[in-house]
């Protein structure tokens, strides 16, 4: 019985953590792109950044699938990896 418990516990603790995080991920996200963009160009920038994750939701899995098909695992995990990398943010003129 007190496996159960514990199980419960990581579960609730898991559950909590990720609607913390998840939360969280919007504002962070929109102030980023109005520093990196500035405000007045937001709702230009927000559309674009919407319009390659749609695009990306849909030709991902698709691409994906394809590519493990045809023998690219090792590509694959490279690929997985490179987000991780660090990418220096674009220098904004005064």
């Amino acid at each position: 019985m007190r496996h159960a418990t514990a199980s419960r516990n990581r579960g609730a603790f898991f559950l909590v953590m990720a609607g913390i995080f998840m939360g969280c991920s919007s504002p962070i996200k929109i102030a980023i792109m109005a520093e990196t963009h500035g405000v007045d160009n937001l709702g230009e920038v927000r559309s674009v950044y919407t319009a390659f994750a749609v695009f990306g939701t849909a030709l991902g899995p698709v691409l994906f699938g394809r590519l493990l098909d045809l023998g690219f695992a090792a590509l694959l995990m490279a690929v997985a990896v490179l987000p991780s990398l660090r990418v220096p943010a674009p220098q904004r003129s005064a």
